[in-house]
C-alpha cells in the first residue's frame, strides 16, 4: 500500500496492521518524523517512510496494490502518475 501525504502516520499505522507493506510518503520532514514516532509506538516493522515529493516517488518502477491520498498538494499530477503505478484502487 502507498500512502501519499502521511502527515501524522495514523493511516499508515492502521494499514500496516492489515497489509503486507506500507510505503508512507510526505515531503515535510516534520511529518515523516511524527509518522515514524507513531509507528515506533506500535510493534510495526512493515512501514517504510520517504521524505519526498509524491510525483518524484511515483516515477520509480514500483507498482502498488492500492493507495491512500491524504491532504496533499498537486493532486491532479499525483493522480495521473498514480494511474500508472497502482493496480487496483485509490482511497
Amino acid at each position: 500500500m502507498l500512502e501519499i501525504g502521511c502527515g501524522t502516520g495514523k493511516v499508515s499505522v492502521a494499514a500496516a496492521q492489515r497489509v503486507k507493506k506500507v510505503f508512507s510518503l510526505d515531503k515535510r520532514p516534520e511529518a515523516i518524523k511524527t509518522a515514524r514516532e507513531a509507528a515506533e509506538r506500535n510493534p510495526l516493522h512493515n512501514i517504510e517512510f520517504f521524505c519526498t515529493d509524491a510525483v518524484d516517488f511515483l516515477a520509480s518502477d514500483r507498482i502498488f496494490d492500492c493507495a491512500f491520498v491524504g491532504g496533499t498538494q498537486q493532486l491532479a499530477r499525483i493522480l495521473r502518475s498514480w494511474q500508472k503505478k497502482c493496480e487496483e484502487r485509490l482511497w
